[in-house]
C-alpha cells in the first residue's frame, strides 16, 4: 500500500502543471498608457488601452491622464502586435504602488507620461516626465519600452 501511494504521488507532481506554465506571471489585464502635452496646437494627447486581445485608441485631442476616453472599435491587429509584449513584460516591482509620480510630468513641453496598470481589477498608476530625472533604474527599461510603443503605434 505504502509503495501504490508513494506512485501515485509521484505520478500527480509528474502530471502537476508548474505554475509558470499555468499562470500568467503577472495576471495583468490591462494596460492604459500615454502622453499628454501642454501648450500645444492640435493633438496634443495620445493615449492606448491594451487588453490581453486587442488595443484601442483614445477619442480626443486632448485628454489628460485621469480623463481618456476610448473608441469601441479596437486597432488593427498588427498595431495588437506591436504593444501586445508590454502585457508579457511587466516587472512586478510596478504591481505593488497603487500611484506613483515621479518629477513633475507635464509641467514642460517635454510632455507627461502615464502607464496604469490593471491586474485583478487592481489599478497601478505611474506618471513620469520624459527627462528621466527621477525615475528609478530599475524602472527606466519598461517605461521606455511603454514610450517607444506608443511612439511606434
Amino acid at each position: 500500500m505504502p509503495k501504490t501511494f508513494l506512485l501515485l504521488a509521484f505520478t500527480c507532481s509528474l502530471l502537476a502543471c508548474h505554475k509558470n506554465d499555468c499562470c500568467p506571471a503577472n495576471s495583468v489585464e490591462q494596460i492604459v498608457f500615454g502622453v499628454s502635452y501642454a501648450e500645444c496646437a492640435g493633438n496634443c494627447s495620445d493615449n492606448y488601452r491594451l487588453t490581453t486581445t486587442q488595443i484601442f485608441a483614445d477619442t480626443c485631442d486632448y485628454c489628460e491622464w485621469y480623463s481618456v476616453g476610448f473608441q469601441t472599435t479596437p486597432l488593427d491587429d498588427a498595431k495588437f502586435q506591436i504593444a501586445q509584449p508590454l502585457l508579457a513584460s511587466v516587472p512586478a516591482v510596478l504591481l505593488t504602488e497603487e500611484e506613483t509620480v515621479f518629477g513633475c510630468p507635464g509641467c514642460a513641453d517635454e510632455g507627461g507620461w502615464y502607464l496604469k496598470i490593471t491586474q485583478h481589477g487592481k489599478k497601478h498608476l505611474y506618471r513620469w516626465s520624459s527627462s528621466f530625472d527621477l525615475v528609478p533604474n530599475k524602472l527606466r527599461p519598461y517605461f521606455e519600452k511603454v514610450m517607444q510603443t506608443q511612439l511606434a503605434l
